[in-house]
């Protein structure tokens, strides 16, 4: 019998190979989001899910419990990104704008209509603005953009 929490996320106790695939199903599509944030294609974003999780998996068995199991592997996945970052000279030439990987996300609403019919000129005001943003994000440094790009998700 594994110890696990009431959302059904592994806690302290549960198989390294048994957790490993719950964390994996529960906050895989997020890690791949702030992976597209973050290091700017989608092979380096699924590249920075399998790192995490290997991780993880390799350090299950100091997890303790003191923080819920899903701010262990998001903080993981910070510590794999600012390696794979560090690996390659400067900053990403290019991120994935934040209206196709947060499709829920407040900036959706700067490109869609909101029931005002199709104005060509409102859309493309809004997708102004949201490009600006998307350059705006780029442009953070890493240590503070983290933070938002996390509460964003």
């Amino acid at each position: 019998m594994s110890a696990s929490g009431s959302d059904g996320v592994p806690g302290v106790g549960t198989p390294a190979g048994e957790a490993i695939p719950l964390l994996l199903d529960a906050y895989g599509d997020r890690l791949f989001q702030l992976g597209l944030r973050n290091c700017g294609t989608r092979a380096e974003a699924q590249d920075l899910v399998q790192e995490t999780m290997i991780q993880a998996l390799g350090s299950w068995d100091s997890f303790q419990g003191r923080s819920r199991a899903s701010t262990w592997l998001f903080r993981i996945a910070l510590r794999t990104c600012r390696r794979m970052h560090r690996r390659r000279a400067g900053e990403p030439e290019h991120f994935e704008s934040l209206d196709n990987v947060t499709p829920g996300s407040g900036l959706r609403g700067l490109r869609d209509d909101g029931g005002g019919g199709n104005d060509p000129g409102r859309t493309l005001a809004r997708r102004e603005v949201a490009r600006r943003l998307d350059e705006a994000l780029a442009r953070i440094p890493e240590d503070f953009r983290m933070p938002l790009v996390l509460k964003d998700i």
